[in-house]
């Protein structure tokens, strides 16, 4: 793909020109029928390749082209689920099981969906009504890598700006309760409790970071506690980097959730 749409460009196309005739035939080549049979390996991962592949779509309603971005990736997410679909019948089981496996895994990954997107492909914010109310904790970590010199200025807190653990914690707790400011498609919770804590771990240099949220709702709160991470990490970062530049933020992720319709343990 890099080479032809490199080729595309010099010739004096645009770069959305390029992709769309990429993805076209990423899509329609595999479709070429062998031996009476569509190649389904080859749909399952063409499929997969368009899908993950960049879009490198702007938010102007249109480009020289002609053609709306909007639109553009609302039709390939249509041809990616009438493929789908389509893939789920083709695959006949044989003597050795491989048809069989295919068509297993061609279901299963047509049955994940992604919740923010509408029949049309355009993003939508979940419809939590009909959810019952229960009790929600999600738990999320993350570290700062600090190097010596800074890290040795935060334990015995002399750094200029003052108290950085003290701040990062109240700054953790504070985007947590703007996590749906932050967050477009985040639904505005009531929160029932926030913990953030921060420790240094001296044998990496880090500021580890742990955000607990808690909340009885419709919705769970693992954006809740990853913001609270990511804030609290950022505000390490700021408080440092007239020491150093060379801090690292890293290993930002969920830990664990409750509640609901399923429960995560990492």
């Amino acid at each position: 793909m890099c080479a032809s749409l490199g080729d595309a460009r010099r010739s004096g196309a645009s770069q959305k020109s390029s992709l769309h005739k990429s993805y076209n035939k990423s899509l329609i080549t595999p479709l070429i029928q062998c031996c009476g049979h569509i190649n389904v390996p080859s749909i399952i991962s063409s499929l997969r390749f368009a899908v993950s592949a960049p879009r490198c779509f702007s938010s102007q309603s249109g480009d020289e082209d002609g053609v709306n971005d909007s639109d553009a990736g609302a039709n390939y997410y249509k041809l990616y689920q009438r493929l789908m679909t389509q893939s789920r019948t083709v695959a006949a089981p044989s003597s050795s099981g491989v048809g069989s496996s295919l068509s297993t895994e061609s279901s299963r990954t047509a049955d994940v969906t992604l919740s923010h997107v509408g029949e049309s492909g355009k993003a939508k914010m979940v419809d939590v009504g009909s959810k019952p109310e229960t009790s929600r904790v999600a738990v999320a970590a993350g570290r700062v890598k600090l190097g010596g010199t800074a890290f040795e200025l935060v334990a015995e807190n002399r750094l200029k700006k003052g108290d950085v653990l003290s701040t990062a914690q109240l700054a953790g707790i504070m985007a947590v309760k703007q996590t749906s400011h932050l967050i477009p498609l985040c639904h505005n919770v009531v929160l029932t409790s926030v913990d953030v804590n921060l420790t240094l771990e001296s044998s990496s240099l880090s500021v580890v970071i742990e955000c607990t949220a808690r909340s009885r709702g419709q919705t769970g709160v693992e954006m809740e506690a990853l913001t609270g991470v990511a804030v609290a990490a950022l505000t390490v970062y700021d408080m440092c980097k007239s020491v150093s530049h060379d801090i690292i933020i890293s290993d930002v992720q969920l830990i664990s959730k409750t509640g609901g319709k399923s429960d995560f343990c990492r």
